[in-house]
């Protein structure tokens, strides 16, 4: 080792000094722990998540809904929307970026095409939460799809969820299930589009509650300008951190710009993992091209 870096004669009495000697050592020994450390982590297209509103206008979103033909057509029309309208691209946007083993959460399934867009264009796994009460999307996909039915009468709910190996269907009271509730707390990247009523059924500020200073993802609201005065209070609240998460470091960023007509707003709980572009680029959205 010495001989290769060949010191100068000033350094040559430490070369013999036994404690030099352990100490370039262990020097060595931690870089190369260091660089191999490094390399085997692991990287997904993008290591740290990133929004950059002119890559993210440009995307060709046109092959990502390998799901949606079993959304309602409605669903299905409005995935086809511009950011601005529609904030399914957006979805898609960020869930691209997730790295192997990271898991992504859509609290309130509906029709599904929210869990499909999420589930558009990876490897990760999508767990979707809807509650016990709601068969919205099995009695429309058993509608759209009425072979499911001939085929398997008494399994045809079963043969559906088969459909989607990606997307993990949850039915359950998030608000009572501490064991599915952590399948939210683990995820990298949440959804949420509930209820839109967090004063009049305040699911929405109860589960907020729950998540205070136990999540570290990226959290996506649905319509938070959706004009019922309850959703702008929520939101409010939540940019003020005066609502349900009092324990938590996050960042508030209204995306409605690139996301729903009706408002999406985002909040950043990854401390400084998350790239955003400027407060001016964000309002311009799509527009500027």
């Amino acid at each position: 080792f010495f001989r290769v870096f060949d010191p100068p004669l000033p350094l040559m009495p430490l070369v013999g000094n036994p404690k030099y000697l352990l100490l370039a050592m262990v020097t060595t020994s931690l870089v190369l722990l260091l660089s191999w450390t490094y390399r085997a982590a692991p990287k997904g297209p993008n290591h740290s998540p990133t929004l950059d509103v002119d890559e993210f206008c440009a995307m060709d979103h046109t092959r990502h809904w390998e799901y949606m033909q079993w959304t309602s057509h409605e669903n299905a029309r409005a995935a086809e929307g511009r950011p601005g309208q529609e904030h399914y691209r957006l979805l898609t946007y960020f869930a691209k970026q997730m790295r192997p083993g990271q898991h992504i959460a859509d609290v309130g399934t509906n029709a599904g095409a929210s869990a499909f867009a999420l589930a558009a264009d990876g490897n990760h796994k999508v767990h979707t939460f809807d509650i016990p009460s709601s068969h919205k999307f099995v009695e429309m996909a058993l509608n759209t799809h009425k072979r499911l039915v001939h085929e398997q009468p008494i399994d045809g709910v079963s043969r559906i969820y088969r459909e989607f190996p990606r997307v993990v269907f949850h039915k359950t009271n998030l608000l009572m299930d501490p064991e599915r509730l952590e399948h939210v707390l683990g995820a990298s990247l949440l959804f949420l589009d509930t209820a839109h009523e967090p004063e009049t059924t305040p699911f929405e500020n109860e589960f907020l509650a729950l998540l205070d200073g136990r999540f570290k993802g990226i959290m996506l609201l649905d319509d938070i300008h959706m004009g019922n005065g309850e959703m702008e209070r929520f939101w409010d609240r939540l940019v003020a951190k005066t609502g349900s998460l009092q324990k938590s470091n996050y960042k508030a960023y209204d995306l409605s710009a690139l996301g729903h007509w009706s408002g999406t707003g985002l909040l950043d709980f990854t401390e400084g993992a998350l790239t955003m572009p400027d407060l001016t680029r964000l309002k311009q959205g799509c527009s500027k091209q």
